[in-house]
């Protein structure tokens, strides 16, 4: 006949005499055989603690959390340095994005998280992860750029535009007869065309207009010292703390421009934070629609927002100034939450990763 229970029988009685040998004295929190068996930080601890015997130092080592598919592969252990406090106090509070685990000597060492591993493509930040609060910005850029095709490509910028404007026109928007916004009167403008060194793809060149014989025809040299030097000083110019601002910006345009900054050696200001539109519009709606289906049904291209708002078609779609035209009327369609997300949910400049590793390394050109 099999036995009742599936595993050795004597597992019953190795648990019973841990249970005997590890209670803890009066007033000191109760241990479980099982747990300290599944936890190798926090034997040492637990027999230390059940024994009355002064607590054992286990070295711990801290690693960031970053994503939330990591933290569910890397739960907290129980320990001095973890759970419970040195003195066998009982259960402490994990410090909020940091874990503890044991320092394992000889081979093998802790493996990192898979999102620290050194990857060519950056991926969306998780919405789960909690940053830093970004600072609150005083100047909104409005950016686009043109490229040579999709992040598998590996593209460059053809085109860059950016639309400076002030909070202040932001907070209390220009409006017409009807009521729609308008434009800023006082904005500032940057729109500049360069040459990339490998052609755009076949799509690309279809939706953008633009192509390498064109510019390379009209004697636009590349994204170079030059461009930078220029970005920078328009940067320079607006109060900041500066928020960058982008539809689908996350996905393509963050890290195609800082892949294109990071082969140069070049840098933004260092309290430059970042706003997708695209998913702080659809988390705003899913707010105000409570999960229901006709929030799902809705578009979220910066042309069907437009049209959605405005009953209009938006003007010189697909060229980068004409983008960031539409998106700055969108962004004043719904300013106030929006400005609202960006004080709450604007993720650092620094944490923006490259696209993808340029084969020349960095250094800024003449």
């Amino acid at each position: 006949m099999s036995p009742r229970h599936p595993r050795p029988w004597h597992w019953g009685r190795t648990e019973a005499r841990l249970s005997s040998s590890l209670q803890p004295p009066r007033g000191m929190p109760s241990v479980r055989p099982a747990q300290l068996l599944r936890r190798p930080g926090a034997l040492q601890a637990g027999l230390a603690r059940g024994l009355g015997l002064p607590p054992v130092p286990v070295r711990t080592r801290s690693f960031s959390l970053h994503c939330a598919p990591c933290s569910s592969r890397r739960q907290p252990v129980w320990g001095p340095g973890a759970g419970f406090s040195a003195a066998g106090g009982g259960p402490q509070p994990q410090i909020k994005g940091r874990l503890e685990r044991p320092v394992q000597t000889g081979a093998q060492q802790p493996r990192k998280p898979a999102c620290a591993r050194p990857s060519r493509r950056l991926r969306r930040p998780c919405e789960n992860v909690t940053m830093a609060k970004a600072p609150r910005a005083e100047t909104f850029v409005f950016l686009d750029l043109e490229a040579t095709g999709l992040p598998s490509v590996d593209p460059e910028i053809a085109e860059i535009s950016l639309f400076a404007v002030h909070r202040s026109s932001l907070e209390n928007p220009e409006r017409d007869e009807s009521g729609a916004p308008v434009l800023p009167r006082v904005l500032d403008k940057l729109t500049l065309c360069m040459s990339p060194e490998h052609p755009f793809t076949a799509k690309a060149s279809e939706i953008t207009g633009l192509s390498s014989e064109g510019l390379a025809r009209c004697r636009k040299a590349g994204f170079d010292g030059a461009v930078v030097r220029t970005l920078q000083a328009f940067l320079s110019r607006q109060e900041g703390p500066v928020c960058l601002v982008a539809h689908n910006g996350f996905d393509y345009d963050f890290p195609l421009l800082r892949t294109e900054l990071w082969r140069l050696g070049a840098h933004l200001p260092q309290d430059t934070v970042c706003l997708d539109t695209l998913p702080a519009l659809r988390s705003l709606d899913r707010a105000h629609s409570h999960g229901t289906r006709a929030q799902g049904r809705k578009g979220y291209s910066l042309g069907s927002l437009f049209r959605r708002y405005f009953q209009a078609e938006p003007s010189a779609a697909h060229s980068a100034e004409g983008d960031v035209h539409t998106l700055l009327l969108v962004f004043l369609h719904r300013a106030a939450e929006l400005l609202t997300w960006a004080d709450e949910q604007a993720l650092s400049w620094a944490q923006v990763e490259p696209m993808y590793v340029p084969h020349d390394g960095p250094g800024l050109e003449a």
